[in-house]
This record gives structure tokens, sequence and C-alpha cells, in this order.
């Protein structure tokens, strides 16, 4: 499954808002209000980094800025344990 790093320049709740409402239940886990993580369910669609930024309105004409990245299968840091339990959930 593919995990996907989002990270936005400014808080916006309706990148969040368009993120929960795609992506529901255990798929998203937002640390704070400029980033977040995504696990979207491989069976429903393949994604493309584009689907996801299109998705949560991200672009010129939205003037939503940001990055999102798929992640790599190496991650390191320290967080709190409710993420790292999410994050290998997700990794299956």
């Amino acid at each position: 499954m593919s995990v996907y790093l989002i990270i936005l320049e400014k808080p916006n709740e309706s990148v969040w808002t368009a993120l929960k409402e795609e992506w529901p239940d255990r798929q998203h886990y937002i640390l704070d209000d400029r980033l977040a993580f995504l696990a979207p369910d491989p069976q429903e669609r393949i994604l493309l980094v584009e689907d996801i930024c299109d998705a949560l309105g991200m672009g010129p004409t939205n003037k939503v800025t940001g990055i999102v990245s798929q992640v790599s299968d190496s991650i390191n840091g320290w967080h709190r344990e409710e993420f790292w339990e999410w994050l290998a959930k997700a990794s299956k």
C-alpha cells in the first residue's frame, strides 16, 4: 500500500475537509494544521500524486499551495505512538 505525505504551505481547513471526505475512516492521519499522511485503499483506484493534489484543491486556480509526496519504505523519527500504529497498518 502506498503512503503519501501532504505538507501545506499555510494552514487550510478546507484541504483537511476534502481529505476526510475523499478518504474517510483510517485512510488519513492529520498530524497538525499543515501536515498529514494518506494511505488510500488500493482496491478503490490507483492514485497519482496529481490526483491527490486535485482532490485536495491544490493548484494555482485554487491558491492552495503545498506538497504531496509518496513516502519511501524507510521512515524514522519520534512521534506519538498512535501515529506509528497507524503507519504500520497503513503500510501493509
